[in-house]
Protein backbone atom coordinates (compact mmCIF):
# COMPACT_ATOMS: atom_id res chain seq x y z
CA UNK A 1 0.00 0.00 0.00
CA UNK A 2 2.85 2.37 0.85
CA UNK A 3 4.49 1.65 -2.50
CA UNK A 4 1.21 2.32 -4.32
CA UNK A 5 0.77 5.69 -2.60
CA UNK A 6 4.39 6.51 -3.32
CA UNK A 7 4.00 5.83 -7.05
CA UNK A 8 0.76 7.82 -7.20
CA UNK A 9 2.43 10.74 -5.44
CA UNK A 10 5.43 10.64 -7.74
CA UNK A 11 3.39 10.37 -10.96
CA UNK A 12 0.80 13.02 -10.07
CA UNK A 13 3.02 16.02 -11.02
CA UNK A 14 3.63 14.50 -14.46
CA UNK A 15 -0.10 13.96 -14.96
CA UNK A 16 -0.71 17.60 -14.00
CA UNK A 17 1.84 18.71 -16.60
CA UNK A 18 0.11 16.54 -19.23
CA UNK A 19 -3.29 18.08 -18.38
CA UNK A 20 -1.85 21.61 -18.52
CA UNK A 21 -0.26 20.84 -21.89
CA UNK A 22 -3.60 19.64 -23.25
CA UNK A 23 -5.31 22.91 -22.33
CA UNK A 24 -2.36 25.05 -23.43
CA UNK A 25 -2.48 23.34 -26.81
CA UNK A 26 0.67 21.22 -26.95
CA UNK A 27 -1.52 18.37 -28.11
CA UNK A 28 -5.21 17.54 -28.05
CA UNK A 29 -6.91 14.92 -25.91
CA UNK A 30 -7.48 12.00 -28.33
CA UNK A 31 -3.89 12.03 -29.55
CA UNK A 32 -2.41 9.64 -26.94
CA UNK A 33 -3.67 6.44 -25.33
CA UNK A 34 -3.79 6.11 -21.53
CA UNK A 35 -0.62 3.99 -21.52
CA UNK A 36 1.22 6.60 -23.56
CA UNK A 37 0.02 9.35 -21.20
CA UNK A 38 1.37 7.39 -18.22
CA UNK A 39 4.77 7.07 -19.93
CA UNK A 40 4.77 10.79 -20.75
CA UNK A 41 3.77 11.52 -17.13
CA UNK A 42 6.78 9.55 -15.89
CA UNK A 43 9.08 11.67 -18.10
CA UNK A 44 7.52 14.93 -16.89
CA UNK A 45 7.65 13.73 -13.27
CA UNK A 46 11.44 13.32 -13.35
CA UNK A 47 12.30 17.07 -13.25
CA UNK A 48 9.77 17.52 -10.42
CA UNK A 49 11.37 14.65 -8.52
CA UNK A 50 14.83 16.14 -9.06
CA UNK A 51 13.54 19.50 -7.83
CA UNK A 52 12.13 17.93 -4.66
CA UNK A 53 15.40 16.08 -4.04
CA UNK A 54 17.22 19.39 -4.41
CA UNK A 55 14.88 20.88 -1.76
CA UNK A 56 15.72 17.96 0.56
CA UNK A 57 19.43 18.61 0.02
CA UNK A 58 18.97 22.30 0.90
CA UNK A 59 16.94 21.42 4.00
CA UNK A 60 19.59 19.06 5.39
CA UNK A 61 22.54 21.00 4.02
CA UNK A 62 24.06 18.04 2.23
CA UNK A 63 23.84 16.56 -1.27
CA UNK A 64 24.11 13.11 0.31
CA UNK A 65 20.65 13.68 1.81
CA UNK A 66 19.16 14.06 -1.66
CA UNK A 67 17.89 10.51 -2.03
CA UNK A 68 14.52 8.81 -2.36
CA UNK A 69 14.64 7.28 1.13
CA UNK A 70 15.02 10.69 2.77
CA UNK A 71 12.26 12.14 0.56
CA UNK A 72 9.97 9.26 1.58
CA UNK A 73 10.64 9.99 5.24
CA UNK A 74 9.59 13.58 4.65
CA UNK A 75 6.42 12.60 2.79
CA UNK A 76 5.27 10.17 5.50
CA UNK A 77 4.82 13.06 7.94
CA UNK A 78 1.76 15.32 7.59
CA UNK A 79 3.78 18.53 7.42
CA UNK A 80 6.18 16.98 4.92
CA UNK A 81 3.29 15.67 2.78
CA UNK A 82 1.69 19.11 2.63
CA UNK A 83 4.98 20.86 1.92
CA UNK A 84 6.08 18.54 -0.88
CA UNK A 85 2.59 18.47 -2.38
CA UNK A 86 2.74 22.25 -2.73
CA UNK A 87 6.32 22.13 -4.02
CA UNK A 88 5.37 19.43 -6.55
CA UNK A 89 2.47 21.52 -7.84
CA UNK A 90 4.70 24.58 -8.21
CA UNK A 91 7.44 22.58 -9.90
CA UNK A 92 4.87 21.00 -12.24
CA UNK A 93 3.82 24.51 -13.26
CA UNK A 94 7.45 25.48 -13.90
CA UNK A 95 8.05 22.33 -15.97
CA UNK A 96 4.92 22.97 -18.03
CA UNK A 97 5.90 26.61 -18.59
CA UNK A 98 9.43 25.70 -19.70
CA UNK A 99 8.13 22.94 -21.97
CA UNK A 100 5.55 25.13 -23.72
CA UNK A 101 7.72 28.26 -23.85
CA UNK A 102 11.08 26.82 -24.87
CA UNK A 103 11.61 23.08 -25.12
CA UNK A 104 8.66 22.17 -27.37
CA UNK A 105 9.42 24.86 -29.98
CA UNK A 106 13.11 23.94 -29.94
CA UNK A 107 12.31 20.23 -30.43
CA UNK A 108 9.96 20.98 -33.35
CA UNK A 109 12.58 23.27 -34.94
CA UNK A 110 15.12 20.48 -34.61
CA UNK A 111 12.76 17.90 -36.16
CA UNK A 112 11.85 20.31 -38.97
CA UNK A 113 15.51 20.80 -39.87
CA UNK A 114 15.81 17.04 -40.36
CA UNK A 115 12.53 16.85 -42.32
CA UNK A 116 13.45 19.77 -44.59
CA UNK A 117 16.84 18.22 -45.23
CA UNK A 118 15.02 15.10 -46.41
CA UNK A 119 12.74 17.17 -48.64
CA UNK A 120 9.65 16.86 -46.44
CA UNK A 121 7.33 19.63 -45.25
CA UNK A 122 7.95 20.95 -41.74
CA UNK A 123 5.65 20.15 -38.84
CA UNK A 124 3.23 22.75 -37.53
CA UNK A 125 4.11 24.16 -34.10
CA UNK A 126 0.44 24.04 -33.10
CA UNK A 127 -1.10 20.64 -32.57
CA UNK A 128 -4.23 21.12 -34.67
CA UNK A 129 -5.44 23.36 -37.50
CA UNK A 130 -8.34 24.57 -35.33
CA UNK A 131 -5.90 26.29 -32.99
CA UNK A 132 -4.06 27.94 -35.88
CA UNK A 133 -7.31 29.31 -37.26
CA UNK A 134 -9.25 30.52 -34.21
CA UNK A 135 -7.17 30.50 -31.02
CA UNK A 136 -5.33 33.72 -31.84
CA UNK A 137 -5.70 36.58 -29.37
CA UNK A 138 -7.01 39.03 -31.96
CA UNK A 139 -10.25 40.31 -33.49
CA UNK A 140 -11.39 38.25 -36.46
CA UNK A 141 -14.06 38.58 -39.10
CA UNK A 142 -15.37 35.25 -40.36
CA UNK A 143 -18.12 33.86 -42.56
CA UNK A 144 -19.36 30.38 -41.69
CA UNK A 145 -20.59 28.56 -44.79
CA UNK A 146 -23.56 26.35 -43.90
CA UNK A 147 -25.82 24.22 -46.06
CA UNK A 148 -28.70 26.66 -45.48
CA UNK A 149 -26.59 29.74 -46.19
CA UNK A 150 -23.81 31.66 -44.47
CA UNK A 151 -23.35 33.49 -41.17
CA UNK A 152 -20.98 36.42 -40.56
CA UNK A 153 -19.52 37.30 -37.18
CA UNK A 154 -16.52 37.77 -34.94
CA UNK A 155 -15.56 34.79 -32.73
CA UNK A 156 -15.83 35.63 -29.02
CA UNK A 157 -15.50 32.04 -27.82
CA UNK A 158 -14.29 28.82 -29.41
CA UNK A 159 -14.23 25.22 -28.27
CA UNK A 160 -11.02 24.18 -26.51
CA UNK A 161 -8.30 21.92 -27.87
CA UNK A 162 -9.37 19.10 -25.54
CA UNK A 163 -12.91 19.15 -26.95
CA UNK A 164 -13.74 16.82 -29.83
CA UNK A 165 -16.48 19.20 -31.00
CA UNK A 166 -15.63 22.28 -33.04
CA UNK A 167 -17.91 25.18 -32.10
CA UNK A 168 -17.76 28.97 -32.59
CA UNK A 169 -19.67 31.65 -30.69
CA UNK A 170 -20.04 34.68 -32.97
CA UNK A 171 -20.97 38.26 -32.07
CA UNK A 172 -22.16 41.38 -33.98
CA UNK A 173 -23.05 39.29 -37.01
CA UNK A 174 -24.84 42.02 -39.01
CA UNK A 175 -22.20 44.63 -38.22
CA UNK A 176 -19.35 42.36 -39.33
CA UNK A 177 -21.19 41.46 -42.53
CA UNK A 178 -21.80 45.13 -43.35
CA UNK A 179 -18.14 46.09 -42.80
CA UNK A 180 -16.77 43.16 -44.80
CA UNK A 181 -19.01 43.92 -47.77
CA UNK A 182 -18.71 47.71 -47.63
CA UNK A 183 -14.92 47.83 -47.37
CA UNK A 184 -14.37 44.67 -49.43
CA UNK A 185 -12.14 43.08 -46.76
CA UNK A 186 -9.89 40.56 -48.57
CA UNK A 187 -10.23 36.88 -47.83
CA UNK A 188 -7.12 35.55 -46.07
CA UNK A 189 -7.78 31.91 -45.16
CA UNK A 190 -10.49 29.25 -45.37
CA UNK A 191 -10.89 26.67 -42.61
CA UNK A 192 -12.51 23.49 -43.94
CA UNK A 193 -13.90 20.73 -41.71
CA UNK A 194 -13.57 17.70 -43.95
CA UNK A 195 -15.80 15.62 -41.66
CA UNK A 196 -18.85 17.91 -41.60
CA UNK A 197 -18.19 19.72 -44.90
CA UNK A 198 -18.49 23.15 -43.24
CA UNK A 199 -16.11 25.90 -44.34
CA UNK A 200 -15.22 29.09 -42.46
CA UNK A 201 -13.87 32.05 -44.41
CA UNK A 202 -11.39 34.13 -42.40
CA UNK A 203 -10.94 37.70 -43.61
CA UNK A 204 -7.81 39.83 -43.22
CA UNK A 205 -7.69 40.85 -39.57
CA UNK A 206 -5.68 44.06 -39.99
CA UNK A 207 -7.96 45.37 -42.75
CA UNK A 208 -11.05 44.47 -40.74
CA UNK A 209 -9.81 46.26 -37.62
CA UNK A 210 -9.02 49.41 -39.63
CA UNK A 211 -12.48 49.38 -41.20
CA UNK A 212 -14.12 48.69 -37.85
CA UNK A 213 -12.37 51.69 -36.24
CA UNK A 214 -13.37 53.88 -39.17
CA UNK A 215 -17.02 52.94 -38.74
CA UNK A 216 -16.88 53.53 -34.97
CA UNK A 217 -15.32 56.99 -35.47
CA UNK A 218 -18.12 57.89 -37.90
CA UNK A 219 -20.69 57.02 -35.24
CA UNK A 220 -18.89 59.08 -32.58
CA UNK A 221 -18.45 62.16 -34.76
Amino acid sequence: MDDFLYYVYMLSPGLIVVLINEYVGSYHKPRYTNIEKILISIIFSLPVLIGNLFIVAIKYGSLESANLDKLLEEIYTLSGLLFYTVSSLLLAGVVSYCWNSYVRDWSIDFINKIRLKKGKAGLNKNSIVWEDAFHQNDAQAVEVMLKEGSVFGSPVNVSENVSEERCLLLSVSQEVEAIVKKYKIPLEKVYVDTKSGIAVKIFNTDEFKKAYKTEKNKIIY
